[in-house]
């Protein structure tokens, strides 16, 4: 039901920035038209009802694509997503359960996270504790190559990621941070 309510929403927003888009686009070509009237922009500054029409149209189909897209897709519902690189990203469900997949890890099984960090290629983090699958504490996944690669301290983390140039353990953040991060922002007010 979650997720019918927010496609609702996103439908809703759709439309809106759709319409507040083509509006604008609709005041430049008028304002182009009243520059040259006698070429395709007058023409259009003469129909601007059906100009709007069809760039709202326009617009409104290509923010639906994009919001599905990898760049755009930020989750449904009770589900969360945060674009990583590479076309990969880390997900959650109700912003308490993290995870994310790998086809290195146990035939495409997912690994639950606590809290991680994104560095170029790499993102690094510290395993969530689950009582089916229980990997070792830490984990650096090259996004490039979808390889995982586990630590069982701390301490051995720290040494690969003082040789790898990658952040220290301190500086990882849980994913309702990178979620604001990357989705709160300009994003929240332009985009689906």
């Amino acid at each position: 039901m979650e997720v019918l309510f927010h496609l609702v929403f996103v439908l809703f927003k759709i439309a809106l920035l759709a319409s507040i888009y083509a509006a604008v686009l609709v005041g430049i070509v008028s304002l182009l038209g009243k520059m040259r009237p006698d070429g395709n922009f007058g023409e259009r500054r003469k129909k601007k009802m059906k100009t709007w029409w069809g760039y709202g149209f326009i617009i409104s189909v290509g923010l639906f694509f994009y919001f599905f897209s990898y760049w755009g897709n930020h989750g449904l519902g009770d589900s969360a997503l945060v674009p990583v690189g590479y076309f990969k990203k880390m997900e959650a469900i109700d912003f308490d359960n993290s995870f994310f997949y790998t086809k290195s890890y146990q035939n495409g099984s997912s690994i639950s996270v606590k809290q991680f960090e994104k560095s170029g290629r790499y993102v690094v983090g510290e395993t969530q504790v689950n009582p089916v699958d229980r990997p070792p504490k830490y984990f650096c996944w090259d996004l490039l190559m979808d390889e995982v690669e586990f630590f069982e301290t701390e301490e051995e983390y720290h040494a690969f990621a003082k040789k790898e140039n990658l952040p220290k353990t301190s500086a990882f953040r849980e994913f309702p941070e990178h979620y604001s991060e990357r989705w709160h922002s300009w994003r929240f007010w332009l985009l689906p």
